[in-house]
């Protein structure tokens, strides 16, 4: 039985060319910037040139069957063309997308139409975790009924294509899990009723767009992509409940505009290249339960008026270069479950924070307590004071300090880089003159005993210990992380195990980002058996007579 359709999704030899790249570079578990360009490009070519369908598709195409009615006919045309754009299938799901029955097929779902009309018609596409490899093809376009459509966990790649716009019913879109590439797509924020977006773990790149945070939106998910930049300022205007922004590439200030988002529950920032003091304004944010600001750079100390967050129930911030004392009023919070202060520079906190049921205060600055920075490491940080209001002035620049033992990042860019058509001249460096062979001597030293050397303490070469490289330096993996990074796969392969969100009802948001792969990673356990009597890690005082709660790491 032959199909005919005007715009042919034959598999483009791209694809295996790009297996063979992947099978002879071996384990090359993310696309990098060249792979993922190059399959954006390739599918581009099989586009119309705007990225849309021609409205005259449906009445071209020669379909041998008879359909209920003709929103039945449009789903058949898009499915066989998504059929032909799909190049592995280890399950066979599509193997049933044969035929006019277009209700049976593997992972549709049918109901009456919702303009009241009484018409059957495809309401839903679930195919989550079933490891396909293709592209979305712009007939997708056709399914104009869809009230959510869920492909996460596969190897969908190349770009969204522009025919989305069409699907005017979609209220959840989750491309999560796949190997989708270039700039924020766009289109997704002209559907007119999506309330859920869920973009993570993809190769998406670049700025995120003003238009995100006036989508009424009730979660939005995009950590672990390639975003970058300063993230908008007009985030305040964004009504999500559950935002992930984590593990991408943002720089600057964390936004105060957090404190205008009145619904937001969960706020999870996570290695964000986020830099500056906590800003005292999320304080307003009564309905926020998670805050997860861990692995930034972020400086200063606690204010007492997180109090006011009542319902909070998780504060992460470990790894960042926090100082001072945890006070009694944070931890003394009603639903507070979990603090977790890590790898920073606190010198203490409240006693009632020992009381809270899981307790992270892993290399820090406690005297007299286990598994804490040494008194140099610490001393180069509470040295060395911060003035935040100066910091908030120059765009929250990453302090230039760093312990040995803390980890460094190169710093992420905050604005977009600036084309420079003449750059200045390279100064010549003096050079002795001619027939000189040796460097002139220093004057010899007065007589007497030997003074020691004065330290500029602005002149950062003078500082005893290393500077922050800027080349990236690779980061100890950690188990509890698991969670928190990319699907370690080939884009190409069926055997990656990729990382399932949580199973939620058909049709319905997921309401907690605590549920998905990009929730905050949990603390590490320390082993028995450190109680080394030689032990002189904390900043002072022995550790054999220190007895912590079971509940405190």
């Amino acid at each position: 039985m032959t199909y005919y359709y005007p715009l042919k999704m034959k598999p483009s030899s791209c694809f295996f060319i790009i297996l063979a790249l992947v099978s002879l570079s071996s384990f090359s578990y993310a696309l990098n910037h060249g792979e993922a360009a190059f399959i954006a490009r390739r599918q581009l070519l099989t586009l119309p040139e705007n990225g849309d369908i021609p409205d005259d598709l449906e009445s071209t195409i020669q379909v041998p069957f008879t359909f209920e009615n003709d929103r039945l006919r449009s789903a058949f045309i898009a499915l066989q063309a998504w059929k032909k754009a799909i190049y592995s299938d280890p399950n066979n799901v599509t193997s049933n997308w044969n035929g006019p029955d277009v209700c049976s097929y593997n992972g549709t779902i049918c109901a009456m139409s919702p303009d009241g009309r009484n018409e059957k018609t495809v309401a839903g596409i679930d195919l989550n975790s079933e490891d396909i490899a293709g592209h979305l093809p712009v007939e997708l376009g056709l399914l104009k009924d869809l009230s959510f459509f869920h492909i996460n966990s596969n190897r969908f790649c190349g770009i969204v294509p522009q025919s989305i716009s069409r699907l005017v019913e979609l209220s959840e879109l989750d491309l999560s899990n796949n190997r989708f590439v270039g700039p924020f797509p766009m289109v997704v924020l002209s559907l007119p009723k999506l309330i859920f977006l869920d973009l993570r773990f993809n190769e998406f790149e670049g700025p995120l767009p003003k238009e995100l945070f006036d989508k009424k939106l009730d979660a939005v998910f995009l950590n672990n992509n390639r975003f970058e930049y300063i993230i908008p300022d007009n985030i305040g205007n964004s009504e999500a409940s559950v935002m992930v922004l984590g593990n991408n590439k943002f720089g600057g200030c964390v936004p105060k505009g957090f404190a205008k988002m009145r619904n937001l529950e969960e706020l999870i920032l996570i290695n964000s290249g986020l830099s500056g003091c906590f800003p005292e304004e999320i304080t307003t944010m009564k309905n926020l339960t998670v805050l997860d600001l861990s692995s930034n750079k972020i400086v200063g100390s606690l204010p007492t008026s997180l109090n006011k967050l009542e319902n909070l129930q998780e504060i992460i911030i470990g790894d960042n270069l926090f100082t001072g004392i945890v006070p009694e009023e944070i931890c003394t919070l009603p639903g507070l479950e979990k603090l977790v202060i890590k790898d920073n520079y606190f010198q203490g906190m409240h006693q009632s924070c020992y009381n809270i049921k899981q307790v992270n205060i892993t290399n820090n600055c406690f005297p007299g307590i286990p598994d804490q920075k040494s008194v140099e490491d610490c001393n180069l940080v509470l040295n060395q004071p911060i003035d935040c209001k100066v910091m908030e002035k120059t765009g929250c620049k990453p302090p230039k300090f760093a312990s040995p033992s803390n980890r460094t990042n190169s710093e992420v860019p905050t604005t977009k880089p600036e084309v420079v058509n003449n750059p200045p001249p390279i100064p010549e460096v003096p050079t002795t003159k001619p027939g000189a062979n040796n460097p002139p001597s220093p004057p010899s030293p007065s007589s007497g005993p030997e003074s020691p050397p004065i330290v500029d303490d602005n002149d950062s070469s003078n500082v005893p210990t290393p500077s922050i490289s800027p080349i990236p330096v690779p980061e100890p993996v950690d188990d509890d992380d698991e969670e928190d990074r990319a699907p370690t796969t080939s884009p190409f392969f069926p055997t990656f195990e990729a990382p399932e969100p949580a199973k939620t009802i058909v049709g319905q948001a997921p309401r907690s980002a605590k549920k998905y792969v990009g929730q905050a990673p949990e603390p590490a356990t320390k082993s028995d058996g450190d109680d080394d009597d030689n032990d002189d890690g904390g900043a002072s005082g022995t550790f054999r007579d220190i007895t912590l709660p079971s509940n405190v790491e």
